[in-house]
């Protein structure tokens, strides 16, 4: 599978997405660039084959940290683990939010400019949301590769996870006090 810039992960996990057949056609049509789709969720082919002129390939499994630096963007339910990937990688976010910590993190990234929220809902994702978000995406792109630089300095520096883990908590410590002033 030769990877380069210009793909776009898709990935759902094992979340619920009836709308694969739907999305697959936008993509081709109203996207026309190429993407790789990921998870059980997605598998429109068997893992592995191409469609469409080569813009679609489809994978079961691969792990994030070796493909999210190679694709331009990712577009996902916005687990923690994923999400964390992708800003290392430094890429922007689509994120189409399905439960718990999801939707804070769909929101913060949109507030730091890391990446948008496609819709209030995995469930009520409509494929103009995908459209539109992918392009507003594209925005945070300059953003997201000073973020992914700064984050791989911090993670390959001698107690380079301690130093993330406490620039993180510091950074939740006074998101947490604005929100306690705003009550």
């Amino acid at each position: 599978m030769p990877l380069s810039h210009p793909y776009i992960y898709i990935g759902f996990g094992f979340m619920p997405f009836a709308s694969v057949e739907t999305l697959r056609k936008v993509l081709v049509k109203q996207v026309q660039r190429p993407v790789v789709l990921v998870g059980t969720a997605m598998m429109i082919l068997p893992s592995g084959e191409r469609q469409d002129s080569k813009l679609l390939y489809c994978i079961d499994n691969v792990p994030y940290a070796w493909l999210l630096p190679q694709c331009s963007m990712m577009m996902s339910h916005g687990g923690a683990g994923v999400v964390h990937g992708t800003l290392r990688a430094g890429i922007p976010a689509v994120i189409a939010p399905f439960t718990g910590d999801q939707f804070f993190l769909a929101a913060l990234l949109e507030r730091k400019g890391w990446g948008v929220q496609a819709c209030s809902n995995l469930a009520t994702l409509i494929m103009d949301d995908v459209v539109l978000s992918i392009a507003a995406a594209d925005k945070c792109a300059a953003a997201c590769r000073e973020l992914g630089v700064v984050m791989s300095g911090i993670m390959h520096a001698p107690a380079g996870a301690a130093a993330l883990v406490m620039i993180m908590e510091a950074h939740l410590a006074v998101t947490a006090r604005l929100r306690i002033a705003k009550c």
